[in-house]
């Protein structure tokens, strides 16, 4: 159930944005999702029970060298205990709100004690940028 509503709201918000994040056909988006939820790797926001942000964000079992193969969803396990050490890369990010945004930029910062100190990498359009820790200060609304 949880599944289907993640799809639904991503389908219903690339109706009205341009974006694109989770640029999957609908049945390879539903595997993604829940392989990401079956590594902690996903982040929801919601409102009274209805999605309002989604992202999958998740440690790089190698350094990343360059390569946009590299950063694509991977079957290699990434111990709990060595994701503090690795690189991250925000593959998909996907919000209705400030809000929203605010909160899967919490649950991230909860969730990878470590971010200040990792590279984090996303991708947008095949594109591969290295992203700076001030993006995430601001959004959490935090002092620099």
């Amino acid at each position: 159930m949880l599944l289907t509503k993640l799809v639904t709201f991503i389908r219903q918000t690339h109706e009205h944005k341009e974006g694109t994040a989770f640029p999957w056909a609908d049945d390879s988006l539903g595997h993604y999702l829940a392989w990401a939820m079956s590594k902690d790797y996903l982040f929801v926001s919601l409102d009274v029970g209805e999605p309002t942000g989604i992202s999958v964000v998740y440690p790089l079992p190698k350094p990343y060298d360059g390569k946009f193969s590299q950063v694509l969803p991977f079957d290699e396990e990434v111990p709990k205990a060595e994701e503090a050490s690795k690189d991250l890369v925000i593959m998909d990010s996907i919000f209705t709100n400030e809000a929203a945004r605010q909160t899967l930029t919490g649950q991230f910062m909860e969730r990878y004690p470590n971010w200040k100190e990792q590279r984090k990498f996303a991708t947008r359009k095949g594109v591969v940028s290295l992203l700076d820790n001030r993006y995430f200060e601001l959004t959490k609304g935090l002092k620099t």
